[in-house]
């Protein structure tokens, strides 16, 4: 829980202090020296607890370190493969452990105390708007459909969200850490292997939270450098346009490798 908010507390401060170059930056082609201090002093303590806000928010249970990854890795492996009626027993069991009801129907796993109708929809592909709306046509109205799946893409997460809370998309991620919260993980097969390591793509390279600090530092130094250059417009622009780069990493970034 300690590095927990030690690690709110650097993001927020980070937030803060580059909403303050950033708004220094932009004000003081406008404005004179005292108001251009007072201003982006406010403007970054209204961005760091705009930051704080967002990253509480965001912060649920999620994997920390390298070696839950790989555990990860290996439980999303067996679980991909596994056959409707393992899966289903390995869930109705974790159920049990934490005293809920779970009983098997037809096409799904249901929840009576927490309405909630579980649809395990693990594998390699992708999961459908087709799958949703199956989900959505198969419960009551009072129920909520559960689709649980390795992943989801954006626009299939944009187009449960239009369900009005009816459907609720459960990561792979989300699973595994409720499973090994309550010890209900499967036990280890030992004959898969891990699937090779994809190459991130440019993009993901450059949007990568982990990118928000160098941004920083390259904003800060166009700053810095622009102060004894007689191009200072030039400077102030790539500073502004790499300082504005860290905010939008560090807010709407992932880590490199990580899932939704």
């Amino acid at each position: 829980m300690r590095c927990l908010s030690l690690s709110l507390i650097s993001d927020c401060i980070f937030t803060g202090f580059t909403g303050f170059l950033l708004t220094l930056i932009i004000s003081n082609f406008f404005l004179p020296a005292p108001y251009t201090f007072i201003i982006s002093g406010v403007a970054g303590a209204l961005l760091a607890l705009a930051g704080a806000k967002l990253f509480t928010s965001r912060r649920g249970a999620r994997i920390k370190d390298r070696a839950e990854r790989e555990e990860y890795t290996k439980f999303v492996n067996r679980i991909n493969l596994m056959k409707g009626p393992d899966l289903n027993s390995l869930l109705i069991s974790a159920a049990a452990r934490e005293n809920i009801i779970a009983v098997k129907k037809r096409e799904f796993i249901y929840l009576p105390e927490k309405k909630l109708a579980l649809f395990p929809l693990f594998g390699y592909a992708e999961v459908k708007k087709a799958d949703v709306v199956r989900a959505f046509n198969a419960v009551k109205k009072e129920d909520t459909a559960v689709i649980l799946s390795e992943t989801f893409s954006e626009d299939l997460i944009t187009f449960a969200a239009r369900f009005n809370g009816k459907i609720i998309l459960v990561s792979g991620e989300r699973l595994f850490l409720k499973l090994k919260e309550t010890n209900s993980l499967p036990p280890e097969t030992g004959d898969l292997c891990d699937p090779p390591k994809e190459k991130p793509h440019i993009l993901k390279r450059l949007t990568d939270k982990r990118k928000a600090k160098n941004y920083m530092l390259f904003g800060l130094a166009f700053f810095v450098l622009g102060l004894f250059s007689p191009f200072k417009l030039y400077y102030a622009v790539c500073g502004a346009i790499l300082l504005l780069a860290a905010l939008a990493v560090k807010f709407f970034g992932k880590p490199d490798g990580t899932e939704h």
